[in-house]
């Protein structure tokens, strides 16, 4: 296991497209300190409300697509037999992707943060100190549902193998399109109107769901996923 962990954190820290996101929001930081900017005082919770409503938006999807194009490199330059062969066992392939997912969410979330400080600063405005208990709380519930949405990317692609049908897959999954049909189809067909609540993203906004009934279910839905793409991964072979 540790071989592979190694193995897989050599290619993810040498793939660029890893870099392309935090290049891009350094862009954006500069391009800010060039405009014409007036001071500002901005909350420590605003910062973080900021930073929440990237990572579920945009920073979270950018990092499903960048997963999935680093792991489809197994198969896209043809070493995948080779990595296989060196394991004790297929489900060693997908748990450590499920650490990469882990330290892509993790390094994304701490870009994300020094991209809105910085922004808040480059652009003439000062942080001021405000309670953050429940920015703090909604942070970690945006990191819990990024790494669910890891894992389900994960188990899509152990069924599938198909690059192009995960990176839709996850377009679908964070605008919220895959949520809305099931409920849209629930209703039609059984004409119950709740099921929204105990899908991930819908669920997340469910306005009567307390918050540690949203964050079990993250976390359920990240278990539930890791285990059907390790299940995946034991009963297909490497050639499919």
């Amino acid at each position: 296991m540790s071989g592979i962990l190694r193995m897989d954190f050599h290619r993810l820290f040498r793939s660029l497209i890893l870099y392309i996101l935090p290049l891009i929001l350094l862009l954006v930081l500069i391009v800010s300190a060039l405009g014409d900017n007036e001071p500002s005082q901005t909350g420590l919770d605003a910062v973080l409300d900021m930073v929440t409503g990237m990572i579920s938006n945009v920073i979270f999807l950018a990092a499903d697509i960048i997963l999935v194009y680093i792991w489809n490199g197994e198969r896209r330059h043809g070493y995948i037999k080779n990595i296989a062969g060196n394991v004790s066992g297929r489900h060693v392939l997908p748990l450590s992707k499920t650490v990469g997912i882990f330290a892509v969410c993790l390094i994304y979330t701490f870009v994300s943060i020094a991209f809105s400080v910085t922004g808040t600063l480059v652009t003439g405005g000062t942080i001021v100190s405000a309670p953050i208990d429940s920015q703090i709380r909604d942070l970690i519930l945006w990191f819990i549902a990024g790494l669910a949405s890891g894992a389900i990317m994960l188990f899509l692609y152990e069924l599938t193998h198909s690059q192009t049908l995960c990176f839709i897959a996850a377009i679908m999954m964070w605008t919220v399109m895959i949520d809305n049909l099931v409920v849209q189809l629930a209703y039609l067909l059984l004409k119950i109107d709740w099921v929204g609540r105990y899908l991930l993203f819908s669920g997340l906004n469910w306005e009567e769901a307390g918050y540690a009934e949203k964050l079990i279910k993250a976390l359920v839905y990240f278990v539930v996923f890791t285990v059907a793409a390790v299940f995946v991964a034991r009963k297909k072979d490497v050639n499919t």
